[in-house]
């Protein structure tokens, strides 16, 4: 009767703390088990023993102390894993890609980081987006990425999310590629000179595999030349900035305050 009870509460341990992602739960749970057979074990030596088999009860309690050996093993092995953040399981590893490549807006995935953090998972990942979209739109996506996979995936406790650029500027050295402040001076300070341009009123930089891409948004004056004056600012701004792959010039309306440079 013992033995029977010990081994309903392994069951109904066990489930509970598979239930619960609880390795305490189920290390109780292997207890029940262990100690039913055990039982069993013992039951058969003392048996052997009775019947004139004297090795029976030594090889009982060998049995006995590999099967609690072997369980505390694997349930030691684990806990030691999961308190030093050890690589999670392929399989998780996949479900998150999936989950996050479904993702409307995501075109790609990139340095993919997954560690046990106790009894569930923790992960760091970078999303790949529309190099031509906003910043806002790229962070939206990123959030609908990350509320998607903490849905769908039931042993992620938490992910970060970085939002990179399809096809960005590793290509031509991302660490010396000039930023903003310097490029809108060196366009601010061309556009004051030049006879057809009235104000700049926006300047909008990509930083792609091939090079530097940049919009401006200016008003130009009535007898200017569109074409003309955009491959002249072209040229005379690859001088100096020799990162340059292309620039667009777009017409503004007049009424719009310019930049300040």
């Amino acid at each position: 009767l013992s033995i029977v009870a010990k081994e309903a509460l392994f069951h109904y341990t066990r489930a509970v703390g598979e239930r619960e992602s609880s390795r305490m739960i189920i290390a109780n749970a292997w207890h029940h088990r262990t100690d039913a057979l055990s039982s069993v074990v013992a039951l058969a030596g003392v048996g052997a023993a009775q019947l004139g088999f004297g090795w029976g009860d030594p090889l009982a309690a060998i049995i006995i102390a590999a099967m609690l050996a072997r369980v505390a093993w694997e349930f030691g092995k684990g806990a030691v894993d999961e308190l030093v953040d050890t690589q999670a399981p392929d399989g998780l590893r996949a479900d998150l890609q999936d989950s996050l490549s479904r993702t409307p807006g995501v075109q790609g995935l990139r340095d993919l980081r997954m560690r046990q953090h106790g009894a569930r998972a923790v992960a760091d990942v970078s999303v790949m987006v529309d190099p031509h979209i906003t910043v806002t739109e790229g962070h939206r996506i990123a959030e609908a990425a990350r509320a998607g996979a903490l849905d769908r995936i039931d042993a992620l406790d938490d992910i970060i999310i970085h939002v990179e650029p399809a096809g960005h500027f590793d290509g031509f050295g991302a660490t010396e590629a000039p930023l903003r402040g310097e490029i809108e001076g060196l366009i601010l300070t061309l556009a004051q000179a030049h006879p057809m341009v009235a104000t700049v009123t926006r300047v909008q930089l990509g930083y792609f595999e091939d090079g530097l891409h940049i919009e401006v948004l200016a008003r130009l004056h009535s007898h200017a030349d569109h074409t003309a004056t955009e491959a002249d600012l072209t040229d005379t701004l690859r001088r100096t900035l020799p990162e340059l792959r292309a620039l667009s010039l777009h017409r503004q309306a007049g009424g719009s305050h310019g930049l300040q440079g």
